[in-house]
């Protein structure tokens, strides 16, 4: 279900599918740019954005601590 579709009523939906991410688990610059992309456009209707991969806040300090938490602890040491 998308998020455009949720905010004008429609029901929920479950595809039995895997996915495949093009990252192959790396989060990557497009990984964030993406994640800020749907955070701008969606700050109106929701706080959080769940994902395939987490969650995605939609408030940009949160959005910011967040991803430098995720740097921090996902560093290879």
């Amino acid at each position: 279900m998308s998020l455009c579709e949720h905010l004008f009523g429609g029901g929920v939906k479950a595809v039995p599918l895997n996915i495949w991410h093009k990252s192959h688990g790396n989060a990557d610059g497009t990984y964030f740019k993406t994640q800020n992309l749907l955070a701008k456009k969606y700050k109106k209707y929701y706080n959080v954005i769940n994902t395939t991969n987490g969650y995605v806040y939609t408030n940009f300090l949160k959005r910011l601590a967040q991803n430098l938490y995720r740097k921090i602890k996902y560093r290879k040491v």
